[in-house]
């Protein structure tokens, strides 16, 4: 009885059975009734989609597509869209949430002096940081220092190092973990330090490492070498409201002391180990004082999240000498039980900043229309405006998606350059080699507002010099993008690009 209650109340079976109702109304109108009788059931539709619209995370645009679909197919679009709709959790979610912020919070503090040395130094930025605080909780800091990797291999090589080093903890959380040199490396170094009796925590997101080893209990097996791993968000074939809400970042942090953060998986493709899609760029950094304390309380409350375990923060914090610099680092996250789109308003926040120029890096470009417009303004302001995305598609629709936007960003003056040794998969930006952004986060819906994602923040440092030229040597070896290249794009994948465009406010 109790599975044939899950399968009558699963997703699978409440679409299906929304489909059919609605080829019957179809059928019945066409046969028995007028179709004003369907326009009823239609407008009908529509209105109960806008009512418990109120409370999710929908923008204009996205309602206006749902609109459609709404209104084409009643039952079902009601369905999918109350199914699928980025909505910022159950009432219950959004409370257990709200407890575990509020605990955490009592563990971040704020530095006033930092604070009003940061405002002295730049008005602008302060109030991108005081924004930050306002919605994540997350100070900035000027006792910290940051370290800049622009190739896979040197970054997981001094992830290794440094958790060799640990003496009290590691906690590792990535949104994919892959089958290689890489996993083997990290699994052993882990093995070694939870017998030397180094406390490791493993999070891994259920959903991103599907089929991702051979062995599909590679993940249980941990626990065999104490090592305490824990899948974030279980996939469950019974309906979750939040089962799209993925934990997309990506961290490892070793005694509160030191931090490593990139968008970078633990694969041999990461590393160049492997190459299917030519030369893999991405970047990582390391941070270390202060600063890592915010990372520390992100991977922590994502933990509770997880296990619903009480925690213990004051064990896990050490002592951190007082050292003040004009180098400020605001580590922060982001999720999607609150309706804030923290990590889009700190991309805008920066892009209106600027006064020179702008390089932005992402694996695909799929913007929202307020982003795609301050971005062309910035353009048209005469800012030097530069996008780097991969030449080599990884996965074909979000390359097609992606070159739908290119013509009106050139026409504006932006530079498409297209990373020509393989595939870019780091997302950044750099603002008047002042300022930098590291984020997990792509430039698209699901990532803005459905996943906890994890971005750091640099003001005033000299590794914004290093991220600078490298990025610079980037655009170097990639292909300015022109309107005659768009032209000669083979018309299907044109034809593609232009109907993903149409249905990306439902992405």
């Amino acid at each position: 009885m109790k599975k044939l209650y899950k399968f009558l109340f699963s997703t699978q079976f409440m679409l299906a059975l929304a489909f059919f109702a609605n080829v019957a109304i179809y059928i019945v109108c066409a046969i028995f009734l007028d179709w004003w009788y369907y326009g009823i059931f239609a407008i009908f539709a529509l209105l109960i989609a806008l009512t418990i619209s109120k409370n999710t995370i929908v923008t204009f645009s996205n309602r206006i597509a749902w609109a459609v679909v709404v209104i084409i197919m009643p039952f079902f679009g009601l369905a999918l869209y109350y199914y699928t709709r980025g909505r910022n959790g159950t009432k219950k979610e959004r409370k257990t949430w709200q407890e575990i912020s509020n605990q955490s919070e009592e563990f971040l503090e704020v530095d006033s002096e930092t604070e009003t040395a940061l405002k002295k130094n730049n008005v602008e930025t302060y109030n991108q940081c005081r924004y930050i605080t306002n919605f994540t909780g997350m100070p900035v800091n000027n006792n910290s220092s940051v370290r800049y990797f622009n190739e896979g291999d040197k970054y997981f090589d001094s992830i290794l190092n440094s958790i060799k080093k640990a003496k009290k903890y590691v906690f590792v959380e990535s949104y994919r973990y892959k089958q290689g040199k890489v996993w083997d490396e990290l699994f052993a170094v882990l093995k070694q330090k939870a017998r030397e009796g180094v406390e490791i925590k493993f999070l891994y997101d259920d959903e991103g490492n599907i089929g991702t080893f051979d062995d599909k209990r590679t993940f249980f097996k941990l626990e065999n070498h104490l090592i305490i791993a824990k899948a974030f968000n279980k996939i469950k074939l019974r309906f979750n409201l939040s089962s799209s809400n993925r934990d997309h970042r990506r961290m490892v942090v070793i005694d509160g002391m030191d931090a490593y953060f990139s968008s970078m998986d633990f694969s041999d493709e990461s590393a160049n180990i492997v190459q299917p899609y030519g030369y893999f760029k991405d970047v990582g950094i390391k941070v270390s004082g202060k600063a890592v304390w915010n990372l520390t309380v992100l991977f922590l409350t994502n933990w509770k999240l997880t296990t619903k375990e009480e925690i213990d923060y004051a064990s896990y914090k050490p002592e951190y000498e007082p050292i003040k610099s004009k180098e400020y680092i605001l580590p922060f996250g982001a999720n999607p039980i609150t309706i804030e789109p923290v990590t889009k308003n700190v991309y805008i926040n920066a892009i209106n900043s600027a006064k020179e120029s702008i390089i932005i890096t992402t694996p695909y470009l799929i913007l929202d229309n307020e982003i795609n417009s301050i971005i062309k303004l910035a353009s048209k302001k005469g800012i030097d405006v530069k996008i780097v995305v991969p030449n080599t598609p990884k996965v074909k629709w979000q390359h097609n998606l992606s070159k739908t936007y290119f013509a009106d960003l050139i026409r504006a003056g932006v530079q498409i350059c297209e990373y020509l040794p393989g595939y870019i998969h780091c997302n950044m930006l750099v603002v008047d080699n002042a300022t930098t952004i590291i984020s997990t986060a792509n430039m698209d819906f699901r990532h803005m507002y459905k996943n906890y994602e994890c971005s750091v923040l640099i003001y005033n440092s000299n590794v914004i010099t290093d991220i600078r030229r490298d990025l610079e040597t980037a655009v170097a070896n990639s292909h300015v993008v022109t309107l005659r290249d768009l032209r000669k794009r083979k018309w299907y994948d044109k034809l593609h690009g232009i109907i993903l465009r149409n249905l990306k406010p439902m992405m």
